[in-house]
């Protein structure tokens, strides 16, 4: 939310028009155009003509076709994972099967939330099972214009904890 704002902010004074208070309900393809369907908060729903569609929603985990129910694991309802401490979908030393990135419930669906998960579960696997997964000070990069990046909590977090901050931006 802290640095989304600014984002949005420097889209929208480059020409780009951002929809903050709707969802998309369906895009069409019209004769010489894109035609989306935006529902909006306060119940109204909008058609919009365009040449062009951003749709930034985040990251779907890619599940579907992994061969799960031979092993009798079933992603969530996102299609997610459910790992343990140590990315395992099950007892630690019952099971050889690990999640990490994309596919598990943990953690920000960024690459390096992924290599962070990776390497706690070379650690455990190695014996190293005290050590927890922090997630606290992992850097963050977008490539945006401008480029954005954080490392540690956000400023919300911060708040919601009474931690004294700095921001710059």
């Amino acid at each position: 939310e802290d640095i989304s704002q600014a984002i949005s902010d420097n889209l929208e004074a480059n020409g780009v028009i951002v929809h903050h208070t709707s969802s998309l309900n369906s895009i069409r393809k019209g004769e010489d155009c894109l035609e989306v369907v935006l529902d909006f908060e306060d119940g109204h729903c909008d058609v919009l003509e365009v040449d062009v569609v951003l749709v930034a929603i985040g990251r779907v985990p890619n599940t579907s076709d992994l061969g799960l129910e031979n092993v009798n694991i079933e992603p969530n309802q996102r299609g997610e994972l459910d790992i343990t401490r140590h990315c395992a979908l099950d007892d630690f030393r019952n099971c050889n099967i690990f999640a990490v990135g994309d596919v598990s419930n943990e953690g920000m669906k960024l690459y390096n939330a992924a290599e962070l998960q990776g390497r706690h579960v070379v650690e455990a696997l190695y014996g190293n099972e005290e050590i927890e997964l922090d997630y606290s000070n992992m850097a963050t990069l977008m490539f945006f214009q401008p480029l954005v990046a954080s490392v540690g909590l956000n400023e919300r977090m911060c708040q919601e904890r009474g931690i004294a901050y700095k921001h710059r931006y």
